[in-house]
């Protein structure tokens, strides 16, 4: 999918060749880092091994990566622990780029690429000998003369840098990847083409992509996550962070007469998180629109990550938004849980989406 614009653009998204080598899944996001490795034999894929190490506080301020030494040395101890050498790993969104884009008709993946990196400068603020890209086509128009193409962009310095650190690391990276488009890998069914708004709950922060095709082709987040809403509950009834999880993951938003406290406590962090979806929701409705396509809306929510299972969780999204909501499948695409059952707690798997969307490129 990606060729030879430079050689920064191949270690971001290497050839084919490198896509189907053998790596774990290497999710590395601001507070953990989370590996998966999935065992295929034939048709069928088990779970072969995961793990997850928290990182030291200060090793990341609001997605950016201020401390490059202990991200090191936790690298280093984590590779020693597990003994994994190739990996495809993923880089936090706030300082990755998504958006899509219609480019005319090619012959050839050198012109396709050249086409795209003349849409770099009106899409992000990067100039394009800065920016490291990867993409991947959607579909053509009905009349064969555009190609819809979704196109994800980091700067090259933080490409360099990641792999600088996973080399020192013992750890050889085989694709570099935006977290939101690796859990959409996860969490719609492959062939499903269908568009979603998928939103992806980390420790401090909150994922909203719109997946089209099955791949996430729009993305932002808010400053909402796991431990906001804990906050939230400990500040409501005077208790400690440890007993606001417990509440939390014991009533979350059921729709109950007794659980009218705790639905209050959480309202107005909500609400920022609401905000967003619908501006997100919007923005997919005017491009939609533009284009002409109006049989595309979205048809529901994906929720995964952390609290994605918490009760009445996704159904609430889902009512706010009158949209249809439900918790991710993220293991739809590795296994049939009716043939097999990971060794994992399904509060684990959704921690671990985008780990195994990475996973599951080395098992295509």
């Amino acid at each position: 999918m990606i060729g030879s614009l430079s050689r920064h653009v191949v270690r971001f998204f290497p050839p084919p060749r490198f896509l189907s080598m053998a790596g774990v899944g290497l999710d590395i996001s601001d507070t953990h880092i989370y590996f998966i490795e999935l065992n295929k034999q034939g048709p069928k894929r088990m779970l072969l091994r995961y793990g997850c190490t928290p990182l030291p506080k200060g090793v990341f301020q609001n997605g950016e990566l201020v401390n490059p030494t202990l991200l090191k040395e936790t690298l280093q101890t984590f590779q020693a622990a597990h003994g994994f050498h190739f990996a495809h790993v993923s880089l936090p969104e706030p300082k990755g780029y998504l958006y899509q884009t219609l480019i005319p008709s090619v012959r050839t993946r050198g012109e396709l690429e050249s086409a795209i990196s003349f849409t770099l400068e009106e899409n992000v603020p990067l100039a394009p000998q800065e920016a490291s890209f990867s993409y991947v086509p959607l579909r053509l128009d009905s009349r064969g003369k555009s190609l819809s193409v979704s196109v994800s962009v980091y700067a090259r310095k933080i490409i360099d840098e990641y792999s600088d650190l996973l080399q020192a690391s013992s750890i050889t990276p085989l694709s570099f990847e935006l977290d939101l488009r690796a859990a959409s890998s996860a969490c719609v069914k492959k062939g499903d083409a269908r568009p979603y708004m998928l939103v992806h709950i980390s420790r401090n922060r909150t994922g909203i992509a719109i997946i089209s095709q099955g791949i996430a082709v729009y993305a932002a987040s808010v400053s909402v996550g796991s431990d906001t809403l804990t906050s939230a509950v400990a500040k409501y009834f005077s208790v400690s962070m440890e007993e606001a999880e417990k509440i939390k993951r014991e009533r979350g938003f059921a729709k109950e007469r007794n659980n009218a406290d705790l639905f209050n406590s959480l309202l107005s962090t909500i609400a920022v998180l609401r905000d967003e979806m619908i501006r997100r929701r919007d923005f997919w409705d005017s491009v939609a629109a533009a284009r002409g396509d109006h049989h595309a809306p979205l048809v529901g929510i994906i929720v995964s990550g952390m609290d994605a299972d918490l009760p009445g969780f996704a159904d609430f999204l889902g009512l706010t938004m009158n949209m249809s909501a439900r918790t991710a499948s993220v293991w739809q695409n590795a296994f049939s849980l009716n043939e097999y059952i990971p060794p994992m707690s399904l509060q684990e798997s959704l921690e671990y989406t985008t780990a195994i969307g990475l996973a599951l490129t080395s098992s295509l």
